[in-house]
């Protein structure tokens, strides 16, 4: 979506709004709240508005009408829709969405003109500027390709698939079974994804998603399980602004802020610009070069942090959100056991023991809550054994591995229970 600046980002609710204060520069809202109608909006007048509607009130067809004219295919849509529609086609608002790429059919969004009239009547009279309106699971970052993204945190469950391909809304919490319409909608997917990527809230969900692998199998299907504690408000406003194409405010009800309407507008003044820019680009250019080089290097270096304090760790979304649960997780174990368990308290007690032989070297630690698998580098077998009987004289320690290595033994010894 062209939009520059600062913006609103609105999510309706039939019981009132959520809001954030956003800029395009920046990734997060640097204002956040939820409000109980349209009057409680602290947004300033001339404010521009981004607001998400139910997704359950927009539902996604997929039709096919060969022609090129964007008038033809418009006047077309009530026809070739009329079957699949449950009154008639007068009462309903056709938005087209971006076509998938190597598809013929194109994706329209449908949506009940009364909805439309509700969900637009509150913001009037407030002196904002409306610049787009959307179905929440159009509000998501559509995943890659060959994968379906599903956020099953909360319910209704949101669909999105890859680009121009659309979405939908699924009502019901996530059970032991993926919904039938989800099911439905992967059986008729041409081409079908290889991947099925669920956003769960917590561990209870994520439990109850474990019997969806076996379902999807038949389907060719891989199921990947993301938690993520935060809201679905929280998490949708921390999404990119959704492609212009994705807009419900077209035909009747558009804006007039069509801002294609004013490239064509400007491209005289642009083409006489040009010549001035020219000079300034090559060092826009290299400014731009290196502080996307640092910015790289700045995202590999928080991954490589993340991956070295978490080895085990699979699925890297947002390093720094999933290190803080993280680290929280082991305060919160910490304090639960009165400081005097947790992996920090058995390294305290073992450390005297694996430094006492003057050579020993601790290459990596590992604990799974109950037992520490360390591994080590001594001068030769001979040190290994002395290491294992002072480890073994205060609990149960086992060499799983030894090898040697360029002069030196290196070796694996698991501490079980409180060493």
């Amino acid at each position: 979506m062209a939009l520059r600046g600062e913006y609103w980002w609105v999510r309706w609710r039939p019981d009132g709004l959520d809001w954030a204060r956003c800029t395009t520069e920046e990734g997060l809202p640097r204002e956040t709240g939820e409000c109980t109608g349209w009057s409680d909006l602290p947004a300033p007048e001339g404010a521009r508005l981004v607001v998400l509607v139910p997704p359950e009130a927009v539902r996604v067809h997929t039709v096919n009408i060969p022609t090129r004219s964007r008038a033809r295919f418009r006047a077309a849509l009530p026809f070739a829709l009329e079957d699949q529609l449950l009154r008639d086609p007068e009462d309903y608002h056709f938005a087209p969405l971006p076509r998938p790429r190597g598809q013929t059919g194109t994706p329209v969004a449908v949506v009940d003109r009364e909805r439309m009239d509700t969900w637009l009547a509150g913001s009037e009279g407030h002196g904002w500027r409306l610049r787009s309106l959307v179905p929440e699971y159009l509000a998501v970052a559509p995943p890659e390709e060959g994968v379906w993204l599903l956020d099953a945190a909360a319910s209704p469950m949101l669909l999105r698939l890859p680009r121009g391909g659309g979405g939908a809304g699924l009502t019901g919490e996530p059970g032991d079974t993926p919904p039938g319409g989800l099911i439905l909608a992967l059986e008729r997917a041409q081409p079908r994804p290889s991947t099925l990527r669920v956003r769960v809230a917590h561990a209870e969900q994520a439990e109850r998603l474990a019997g969806w692998a076996e379902r999807l199998k038949p389907l060719g299907l891989e199921l990947e399980v993301q938690q993520d504690a935060r809201e679905r408000a929280a998490w949708l406003a921390r999404q990119p602004l959704p492609a212009g194409g994705c807009n419900l405010l077209t035909g009747p009800y558009a804006t007039g802020e069509d801002p294609r309407q004013w490239v064509r507008r400007l491209v005289p003044a642009s083409a006489m610009l040009a010549a001035l820019l020219v000079v300034g680009a090559s060092q826009w250019f290299l400014e731009g070069t290196r502080i996307h080089a640092e910015h790289r290097d700045l995202e590999a270096a928080i991954e490589s942090t993340y991956r070295e304090a978490f080895p085990d760790a699979r699925n890297l979304v947002d390093p720094r959100y999933q290190m803080e649960q993280r680290l929280q997780r082991l305060r919160s174990r910490q304090e639960e056991s009165g400081g005097g368990g947790g992996l920090l308290a058995r390294v305290d007690r073992v450390a005297p023991l694996l430094l006492a032989g003057g050579d020993t070297r601790v290459q990596a630690l590992r604990y799974d809550g109950d037992s520490l698998t360390v591994e080590i580098s001594v001068p030769d077998y001979q040190a290994l054994e002395r290491l294992q009987k002072r480890l073994a004289a205060s609990g149960g320690a086992e060499v799983e591995n030894a090898e040697l290595k360029q002069g030196r033994v290196h070796g694996r010894i698991r501490l079980q229970g409180e060493a």
